[in-house]
């Protein structure tokens, strides 16, 4: 299984953090083998992500480095459980999912993440527009 359909699964609720994050461990250990076998070293941990974005002409890249994914949970956890915030009943739903979610899941998370190396997370084509999401 590779690593977006592990994230997939996760984002779905079919599976708990702790088994992505098993799930995460041993499909990294499976392409540490493969790739030190390929190479005879070890795999580089992911440190960024990248986001390319190309439509009608117009190319957008921009990097987010992975450390700062906490960061924002929280600050988003902090601003969706803000009492300034209306009352709705989407952003109920997204306080009940974020209350859910422990702080130390998050870092479990993307630890694994930041483990699995350079990898493509996500590409989208449509027409003319594409949006590229990888790790490296």
């Amino acid at each position: 299984m590779k690593p977006m359909e592990i994230l997939e699964q996760l984002e779905r609720g079919d599976i708990s953090a702790d088994k992505a994050i098993s799930l995460l461990q041993k499909y990294k250990s499976r392409c540490e083998v493969k790739e030190a076998d390929k190479k005879g070293m070890k795999v580089r941990k992911a440190h960024w992500m990248k986001i390319r974005v190309r439509d009608d002409g117009h190319k957008f890249c921009f990097y987010l480095p992975i450390s700062l994914f906490s960061l924002g949970f929280s600050i988003g956890k902090l601003a969706v459980g803000s009492r300034f915030m209306p009352e709705d009943e989407d952003l109920d739903q997204v306080r009940k999912v974020l209350k859910s979610i422990d702080r130390r899941d998050i870092k479990k998370l993307l630890n694994a993440v930041r483990e699995s190396g350079k990898t493509d997370l996500v590409k989208v084509e449509d027409g003319d527009s594409i949006v590229n999401i990888s790790l490296i």
